[in-house]
C-alpha cells in the first residue's frame, strides 16, 4: 500500500467509532505496538517469529459524548494510554489469548527484560 494510501485510510478509520472493543474488555496487545525499533533492541528470544503481546483492559472513553478514542491500562505497569479507532483497529481488538501464537509477557517476563516496563 502507498503511503498516501495508508495515511488515507487511518484518517478515515480515526474518523469512525470504536465498536469493536467497550470499556471492561479485556485485550492482548502485541508489543511491536510501541515501535519496531523499541521491540527490536529488547532482544527477546526469537523476536522475529513470535509475537508478544501484554495484557490490556479498556477503562473508559476519553470523552463522554464520544467514542474515537478510548483508555487502555497495561496491567504489569499500571500505565494508560488513549487509543484512537485506528490503534484500537490495528493493535487492540485481539480478546482472546491464542497461546499457539502468542507470548504472554507476565511478571517473570518483565523482570528478566526489565525494558518491558518503562
Amino acid at each position: 500500500m502507498d503511503a498516501t494510501l495508508g495515511e488515507a485510510f487511518m484518517t478515515m478509520k480515526r474518523r469512525e467509532d470504536i465498536t469493536s472493543v467497550q470499556p471492561g474488555d479485556k485485550v492482548y496487545v502485541d508489543l511491536r505496538f510501541f515501535s519496531d525499533p523499541w521491540y527490536e533492541s529488547l532482544d527477546l528470544p526469537d523476536w522475529q517469529d513470535s509475537s508478544y503481546v501484554i495484557e490490556f483492559e479498556y477503562t473508559h472513553w476519553y470523552h463522554c459524548s464520544s467514542k474515537k478514542k478510548i483508555s487502555a491500562k497495561f496491567f504489569l505497569n499500571g500505565h494508560t494510554f488513549g487509543l484512537d479507532t485506528y490503534q484500537v483497529y490495528a493493535w487492540g481488538e485481539q480478546k482472546v489469548f491464542d497461546s499457539d501464537k502468542m507470548i504472554l509477557v507476565d511478571r517473570a517476563l518483565a523482570e528478566a527484560y526489565p525494558a518491558i516496563l518503562v
